[in-house]
């Protein structure tokens, strides 16, 4: 009975002595399976833009002023309407006018039938300085009459011609095409000569945009502005499509103070995208790229060596790429070393990973 016990009591510590070894040895784990979103590298041309911001300004913006004193009687047009050249704007009271023209008409005919007695007499005086009846003297006195009138014909014809045009100066026309502000004045206000402003029409087609660049570009700007029109495009906040415009002017000095150079494009406009006062995010492109190596932009990482990039390789495993940049915007960048095209790279998740580790690619949501 006691050999038994003794018998079972050694197996027992055998076992715990076994258990004990175990613990001290633990089986190998397995790295985890680092989750990941990927994208292509891809073949594309790319074009190098330099991104600004710009204000739209019209290509020409009038100040509607009357020329003369008066009362406005009518108002032809609408708040916001498009308008062309030599269409009624305003009708100021004429009557003040119109009188004043009546009265230089009337002091024109006074003087040329004046103009003409005295020719008759000149004519006659003429006669008879012919046939020794009045010495020459008699006659220039009245030929000189002539002449002194016809210069006060020539007076009040000019201010029948003055009238006339202050009298048109009561129906206040549009001298461009464009589209009208809101009214200054309103109907029944009296405005003033050379004074009041009664209205602001803006031309928006075409319109100009302008924007500045770092002065670093100018010399690049200026190569290519010289052998091709550069191609501007500027969108607004709020509108999926963009304006395509050509650049037309290059400032002739640099801003000291920002170091920036003023440019500006001129746009088309046929849809009014494009509002004068209106900020607008400007592309300015320099060239294209052509066929080049393009991943999405948070692919890339920085660290002590410089920028790289994770590469997912057909077993799933990531390879760290070392790549030179070449061009780059917020969402794409041009690799010119370091990737090929058709090459998996991840684009989200990689502070968990290190070289050689193993993804699983994320499903697209």
């Amino acid at each position: 009975m006691k050999r038994g016990l003794a018998a079972a009591t050694a197996v027992f510590m055998l076992i715990v002595m076994l258990a004990g070894c175990g613990k001290g040895t633990p089986l190998p784990v397995a790295a985890p399976v680092v989750p990941v979103s990927t994208g292509k590298a891809i073949v594309k041309d790319v074009p190098v833009q330099i991104t600004a911001v710009g204000t739209v300004e019209a290509a020409q913006s009038v100040t509607i002023i009357s020329r003369v004193n008066g009362q406005i009687t009518q108002v032809h047009f609408r708040e916001g309407q498009d308008v062309r050249q030599g269409d009624l704007l305003f009708t100021l009271d004429p009557a003040s006018l119109e009188k004043e023209l009546s009265q230089a008409e009337a002091k024109l005919r006074k003087e040329q039938e004046q103009v003409r007695r005295d020719a008759r007499e000149a004519e006659r005086y003429a006669k008879l300085v012919a046939q020794g009846a009045v010495s020459s003297s008699e006659y220039e006195k009245y030929a000189t009459a002539v002449a002194a009138q016809q210069a006060v014909v020539a007076d009040a014809q000019a201010a029948v011609d003055n009238a006339k045009v202050k009298l048109e100066y009561c129906y206040i026309r549009s001298p461009i095409d464009g589209r009208v502000g809101a009214r200054l004045v309103q109907r029944g206000d009296v405005v003033a000569e050379n004074s009041t402003k009664t209205l602001i029409i803006n031309q928006l087609q075409p319109v100009y945009v302008k924007f500045a660049v770092p002065e670093k570009y100018l010399v690049q700007i200026r190569q290519r502005q010289a052998t091709e029109p550069m191609t501007v495009t500027a969108g607004v906040s709020g509108q999926t499509n963009s304006a395509e415009g050509k650049l037309e002017f290059i400032d002739n000095a640099v801003d000291t103070a920002t170091g920036t150079i003023k440019l500006k494009a001129a746009f088309v406009n046929g849809d009014a995208l494009l509002w004068p006062g209106q900020f607008t995010t400007v592309n300015l492109t320099l060239s294209v790229l052509q066929n080049a190596v393009v991943v999405p932009s948070q692919t890339l990482q920085t660290g002590q060596d410089g920028t790289y990039i994770f590469v997912v390789k057909p077993d799933q495993v990531v390879e760290v790429r070392k790549v030179a940049i070449g061009w780059a915007t917020e969402r794409e960048t041009v690799i010119s070393q370091g990737v090929a095209a058709g090459e998996t790279v991840v684009t989200d998740g990689q502070l968990n990973l290190k070289n050689g580790a193993k993804v699983q690619v994320k499903e697209a949501k």
